[in-house]
């Protein structure tokens, strides 16, 4: 199971939101449901872990004052993370965390990235003359990795109170990762640590995002509507479509009106 990890980011403040099979978003308007939605299906796309670019995918975000929460305080930065959680084996679980800050366009860009796995956790920081990279070996430090919420603020905590044990990278090296996604980062690390059992800990590192590909039926507004109205198959962001899509997914004969018929062709 994936979880999404949302903090100063449209409204959310540390919040993790778990992804199953089959989810539903309720709550008044104006309260994230799209936002997260949009989300979603961004980090489910191979494009935006190559490009970090939020207005990539069908929904555009905007700029990074359109992101960012209105009322937090603090505007400086906004993060979001995936957990890509092994429930068989926590401590197998991985975690990513990225921070973002407005550049000299308005749009997003990468101020620091962390990641936290079966052997190590590194953070990397990016300034505008310089990266720089601390990696720690003691990932036992995160005591509980079935707890998605503990480990993000364990990488939040980490990757600001790092004080030392930074490696400034040379300017060859900090030109390649700069123009690096962040998939190919492991194995710049890789070589920027020389000895081998340091080189070892990047071997396990899958692709950070969603493992899930999204189909979302959009939110269903509270418009006002005739009850004569009938529903529309043609897609609608504001949902009109999404009762027609329910009602041919839901059962219509008696005897698979039970529960766990219309579980399993919900799960289909």
């Amino acid at each position: 199971m994936d979880s999404v990890y949302m903090n100063n980011f449209r409204g959310f403040s540390h919040t993790v939101i778990p992804i199953r099979s089959v989810n539903f978003l309720v709550g008044e308007n104006s309260t994230g449901k799209s936002s997260f939605l949009a989300l979603a299906q961004l980090l489910s796309e191979f494009e935006f872990w190559y490009t970090l670019d939020f207005n990539a995918g069908n929904y555009e975000f905007g700029g990074y004052k359109d992101i960012v929460s209105a009322l937090s305080r603090d505007q400086t930065e906004f993060q979001i993370g995936v957990c890509k959680e092994n429930s068989k084996k926590p401590e197998d679980s991985t975690y990513y965390l990225l921070h973002f800050r407005e550049a000299k366009d308005g749009v997003p860009e990468l101020a620091r990235f962390s990641q936290l796995c079966k052997n190590y956790h590194t953070t990397m920081r990016i300034d505008d003359n310089k990266i720089a990279v601390a990696l720690s070996t003691n990932s036992d430090a995160c005591t509980d990795r079935s707890l998605p919420q503990a480990c993000f603020a364990f990488l939040q905590e980490t990757g600001t109170s790092f004080s030392s044990g930074y490696k400034e990278l040379s300017d060859d090296e900090g030109r390649i990762m700069r123009r690096s996604p962040i998939p190919s980062f492991p194995s710049i690390l890789a070589e920027v640590f020389k000895d081998k059992t340091t080189r070892s800990k990047f071997d396990f590192f899958p692709f950070p995002g969603l493992s899930r590909l999204f189909a979302s039926m959009a939110p269903i507004r509270t418009t006002p509507k005739r009850t004569y109205d009938g529903y529309t198959k043609r897609f609608s962001p504001e949902g009109e479509h999404t009762p027609y899509i329910i009602r041919e997914q839901l059962p219509r004969d008696k005897e698979a009106t039970n529960k766990a018929s219309c579980k399993n062709k919900l799960n289909k």
